[in-house]
């Protein structure tokens, strides 16, 4: 089976900077907000399991 094939554009980075500011201005007013009670729920089952 042959690698595939890197694509022979790139995105240049300015782009990709503006990506990454846009990105975060949208979400992050989400960073400050609760985790659902159900969500908070999983995450202290799965650090049980683990051990932490």
């Amino acid at each position: 089976m042959a690698p595939k094939d890197k694509p022979t554009s790139k995105i240049p980075p300015g782009v990709v900077r503006q990506i990454d500011e846009n990105l975060k201005r949208i979400y992050a007013p989400k960073l400050t907000e609760e985790l659902p009670e159900r969500l908070q729920d999983l995450l202290r089952q799965l650090r049980e399991r683990d051990g932490t």
